[in-house]
């Protein structure tokens, strides 16, 4: 979840556009397989858990990704490293606060679709590799 100030929404769109197409390369199927991709987009509020609060005038990126288990995580890294153009632009788009990536993995189970959410809890998984530098100014 990136929150950026109002001069820099039109540059957090234009990365997320650069970002969703690139994402349409990776796999589909295997242990790196991208299960799901969604990116949101709004106001941020001045109380979060209230909808009907003031607008602070930031915006709010949110960013899912879904893989089918941890190596779609270091794969879609090393791809990123390797052929996204804009990952330089990435890390220098000021934010005014960046939210860590987190990956939720599902679980196999033997219902209908082969996987599922519940009762199962699915793992966590934080990551940021060493050589990229994620922080509150610099994401």
């Amino acid at each position: 979840m990136w929150t950026v100030d109002p001069e820099d929404v039109a540059e957090g769109d234009r990365i997320f556009e650069s970002h969703a197409a690139w994402m349409t390369g990776h796999s589909r199927e295997g242990d790196t397989a991208l299960l799901s991709y969604k990116i949101a987009k709004g106001p941020e509020l001045s109380n979060p858990v209230d909808p009907n609060s003031e607008p602070t005038g930031n915006t709010i990126f949110v960013l899912n990704e879904i893989y089918e288990a941890p190596a779609g995580v270091a794969e879609h890294w090393r791809l990123a490293v390797e052929s996204w153009q804009d990952l330089p632009a990435s890390a220098r788009a000021h934010v005014v606060n960046h939210q860590p990536p987190m990956w939720t993995f599902p679980q196999r189970c033997s219902c209908a679709s082969g996987v599922s959410t519940a009762p199962h809890r699915p793992q966590r998984v934080v990551l940021c590799p060493a050589n990229i530098q994620l922080s509150p100014t610099a994401m």
